[in-house]
């Protein structure tokens, strides 16, 4: 009888994990397994209602020596730097430095009437005016260089009427943070944002450090070695000003999730600072999303959603959280042979769903 019992338990126990559907966390192994397969190189971190279900590292950081991705691997996390431009004019603005409501002339007086009056909300908020792009990521372009460049361009609309994405305008964020803070853009950031979420692999030109060398991963386009972000052109304080402040910022997929616990935790913004930094201010053309300050505001299944992307044809990355449920997705990828986007955009469905 006991035996009789014991072979019941066990057809009825093994006969009910066949019927049960599989975990979230299950699901999305067995995708990433597919992913990496088919050449998804990158990283992954997902925390569904407070629970860590995956934090992976897949394909190889460095092809020729062997390394693989892990959490830890660094990445160039493109257009998500915008975000860390936001919250260091909203802190800069706590700490008295300026106000959003200020104009570009209040900043330089050499510019042209018809940008004079544009705001830092503007450039926060895409609705400046400015064009996406007036060069190349890795042209060695300076300070003064890239501020002639911007003042002699034509405007795509008259400030504060439409949206149009710009890279200009957050560079030009960057510009007026390191003239009242009297620190560079970088030190700006690791002094006030970096060092209090424990961020201490993000950054540019820090990362050039030995101890980090073998963490960076090389870029691969379309599987063809492209080198390292730290071995492109950059000035001697890091990328030109076609990329800092907007772009180009190296981090890890472990840093941005302190990164958003900080931030949902008050941590680096206070309750005042935070609610001005993630209000949904303009919004993005047609689109139901709206701009924040360097975040993009939207809703889905699991409530509100704030999340950016960035890439640039080689590194590819997007960060989403979700206040309500407590929900963080986090992948970046070091080659473009896999759409990095449309693996995050299946991911997110399947988390959406549970």
């Amino acid at each position: 009888m006991k035996k009789l019992a014991t072979l019941v338990l066990a057809v009825c126990f093994f006969g009910c994990r066949e019927n049960e559907s599989p975990s979230l966390k299950e699901q999305i192994s067995e995708k990433m397994t597919g992913y990496e397969k088919k050449g998804f190189s990158g990283t992954l971190l997902v925390v569904h209602r407070g629970e860590v279900l995956i934090r992976e590292g897949y394909g190889f950081a460095n092809k020729l020596e062997g390394i693989r991705n892990t959490p830890n691997t660094i990445f160039d996390f493109g257009s998500l730097t915008k975000q860390f431009t936001g919250a260091a004019i909203v802190k800069a603005e706590a700490m008295g430095l300026l106000t959003v409501e200020q104009r570009l002339i209040d900043f330089f007086p050499q510019v042209p009437d018809d940008k004079a009056n544009i705001t830092l909300h503007q450039l926060l908020t895409h609705s400046s005016g400015f064009k996406s792009a007036l060069g190349d990521d890795y042209d060695l372009v300076t300070k003064d260089e890239f501020l002639d460049l911007a003042f002699q361009s034509t405007l795509v609309f008259t400030p504060g009427t439409a949206y149009e994405y710009s890279n200009v305008g957050y560079s030009l964020l960057g510009v007026i943070l390191e003239k009242v803070s009297g620190q560079s853009y970088e030190s700006f950031l690791k002094t006030y944002l970096f060092t209090p979420s424990g961020m201490e692999d993000t950054g540019y030109s820090v990362l050039q450090a030995d101890s980090f060398k073998d963490r960076i991963a090389v870029g691969y386009r379309k599987g063809e070695p492209d080198g390292k972000p730290t071995e492109k052109p950059w000035l001697a304080d890091g990328p030109g000003w076609h990329l800092k402040a907007n772009g180009g910022i190296l981090t890890t997929a472990d840093d941005m999730y302190s990164w958003v616990n900080d931030l949902t935790g008050k941590k680096v913004l206070d309750d005042k600072a935070l609610a001005k930094y993630l209000t949904p201010y303009v919004q993005e053309g047609e689109e139901s999303s709206y701009y924040c300050y360097g975040w993009v505001a939207d809703e889905n299944g699991l409530g509100r959603v704030f999340w950016h992307d960035g890439g640039n044809d080689i590194f590819s990355a997007i960060v989403s959280f979700f206040p309500d449920t407590e929900t963080v997705i986090i992948m970046a990828s070091n080659d473009s042979t896999l759409d990095m986007f449309d693996v995050a955009d299946e991911l997110m469905e399947l988390v959406v769903q549970r």
